[in-house]
């Protein structure tokens, strides 16, 4: 798929605006009009996702490790009409503790995208974006013929200058996770951000996450030895009644 110049920004319609935000939220995710059903489904999937019980409250990269990743802002759902768009905008961003950025070539040249990332990386902690790759190369910018294909915003890329704008200092890209097939896939993916929003290592939910399905496939195969004995009973309970 070919992205439009930055300029042109058709898979972005306005955004309405809304007044500032009551509350804290874990993370703003950023993403383009294009891949509303890719943010729909990172916001689904952080917002019910529990840290196991054993790793909650422990002491983490950020803190005391919380029991959720709740709530977390997704524009599109959370705004309301009425305020200046930037001023809403910027007030959720402001009462972020991550920003999340839905990366794909039409993300990439998204002004809103850029825009979004630029002003967390100039007012907030830059260690604190994360990637999700969904569609498109990481790096393909820098490819020659395969410009088109760079999921990464330049505002990804490169430094920021004071008009918030990328300047030409390229700058190291932050975490990605990536959930297409032929990267981390969707599972993975998920670990990796609820791992860097949680303080922890992609190793510690891991294993967990493993136990926890090896817990449930033992207890729906003991349901079914279960359920099977009982059928095999009134079977021959009832072959005995005849």
């Amino acid at each position: 798929m070919v992205a439009e110049p930055l300029s042109a920004v058709a898979a972005d319609p306005p955004r309405p605006g809304a007044g500032a935000p009551v509350k804290r939220y874990k993370a703003f995710i950023s993403y383009s009009w294009a891949d509303k059903e890719w943010g729909a489904w990172a916001h689904k999937a952080l917002e019910t996702y529990a840290t196991p019980k054993p790793l909650a409250g422990k002491p983490g990269l950020h803190g005391p490790v919380p029991a959720r990743l709740t709530p977390i802002f997704k524009d599109r759902e959370e705004e309301a009409a009425g305020a200046g768009i930037t001023a809403s905008i910027e007030a959720a961003m402001a009462a972020s503790d991550f920003l999340i950025v839905i990366c794909s070539p039409t993300s990439a040249q998204s002004k809103w995208v850029n825009h979004e990332i630029a002003w967390f990386k100039t007012r907030r902690d830059p260690s604190r974006v994360l990637a999700l790759v969904v569609d498109g190369e990481p790096g393909a910018s820098f490819i020659p013929g395969r410009e088109a294909e760079e999921c990464f915003p330049k505002a990804l890329l490169y430094k920021i200058g004071p008009d918030l704008q990328p300047t030409d200092e390229k700058e190291d890209v932050p975490l990605a996770a990536d959930a297409r097939k032929a990267g981390d896939g969707k599972r993975v993916a998920k670990l990796k951000l609820a791992a860097a929003m949680l303080g922890l290592g992609l190793d510690d939910l891991v294993r967990r996450e493993e136990r926890r399905r090896a817990v449930r496939r033992r207890l729906v195969t003991a349901a079914l030895a279960v359920f099977s004995v009982w059928m095999t009973g009134n079977t021959w309970f009832a072959i005995t009644q005849r």
